[in-house]
């Protein structure tokens, strides 16, 4: 290396050392500023989001009732006749359709689940005659 150029280069790095080492520190009235911002900013109030609790418990419930509306609700097809007082037979009628033999033998196969007081009472209303 030239001369010259380590002497232009010593000359740069003398004028480097003359400025410091290259930190400035700030001056004493930046921290008190800073400590007073760091303190009001800690006082104000955080910005929260604009929904309103209310109005979102509100909109819970009534989604929460459309979908149990909408689980619950009785399906109707076609298959499924809709039921009311005009179109429902008399029990008279449904068991009229029901042979007497299939009746004796669910009551002989299912014996054990009968009252016992339900016996008393058939034997009351049976009818020899026949």
């Amino acid at each position: 290396m030239p001369s010259n150029e380590h002497d232009e280069i010593s000359g740069r790095l003398a004028e480097l050392r003359k400025r410091g080492d290259g930190f400035r520190t700030p001056e004493p009235r930046y921290f008190e500023e800073l400590a007073e911002r760091s303190i009001q900013s800690g006082q104000r109030p955080a910005k929260t989001a604009g929904i309103n609790r209310r109005w979102l418990s509100i909109a819970a419930s009534v989604a929460l009732l459309l979908l149990a509306t909408v689980l619950l609700w009785p399906k109707a097809t076609a298959d499924t006749p809709q039921a009311n007082n005009e179109t429902l037979p008399a029990s008279e009628i449904l068991l009229a359709d029901i042979e007497a033999s299939d009746i004796e033998a669910y009551i002989a196969n299912n014996l054990d689940n009968f009252e016992t007081e339900l016996y008393a009472v058939e034997v009351a209303n049976l009818d020899y005659n026949d």
